[in-house]
């Protein structure tokens, strides 16, 4: 089968901005009167509040956009992982020439220098689901939501951070809808 193109994607930094998704597909891969999933083993998340989560708001929307969840005989099998990392901005630069110069004696030089603010420093996660063809097993849709997530303190506020990222995410699923 053909490589995907966006199998590597970068996953794109959002810092304060929201929800920041990226998808890509197999465009040979039909998708029409595909009715069914399951899920197969998942790189998942460090505790199972954000795994159960995760899987009720794929399976909602998943569902919404008239897909059944099976346990056997599905025709897409739906991975996921999620991931945290630290995320900064960046600090300012500054450079400039010093001296003088001209005819005769003088002086010349250049300097730069570093400085500003220190970087201001947020944690981001990572939803990153894969879709497979149960019949050949290879990866035909894949996509990932990224957002900051300073503030979610409660469960609540991280439940609905998931479900934002997962509607956003699926979407446009399947390619062509």
């Amino acid at each position: 089968m053909r490589m995907l193109a966006g199998l590597g994607l970068a996953l794109v930094s959002v810092g304060c901005s929201g929800i920041s998704t990226s998808t890509d597909h197999d465009p040979d891969f039909d998708f029409s009167g595909l009715s069914s999933f399951y899920w197969i083993d998942s790189l998942g998340p460090a505790d199972d509040f954000t795994g159960s989560t995760v899987r009720s708001s794929v399976r909602a929307a998943l569902t919404a956009r008239g897909f059944k969840e099976s346990s056997t005989d599905a025709a897409l099998g739906v991975s996921y992982q999620v991931t945290t990392e630290p995320s900064s901005d960046a600090t300012s630069t500054s450079s400039g020439d010093w001296g003088r110069s001209g005819w005769g004696r003088g002086w010349d030089g250049v300097g730069m220098s570093t400085g500003g603010n220190p970087p201001n420093v947020w944690q981001e996660g990572t939803l990153i689901l894969g879709i497979f063809d149960t019949s050949t097993k290879n990866l035909v849709w894949t996509g990932s939501a990224t957002t900051e997530l300073s503030g979610l303190q409660t469960r609540e506020d991280r439940e609905k951070a998931i479900d934002a990222a997962v509607k956003k995410l699926i979407g446009d699923f399947p390619p062509g809808s």
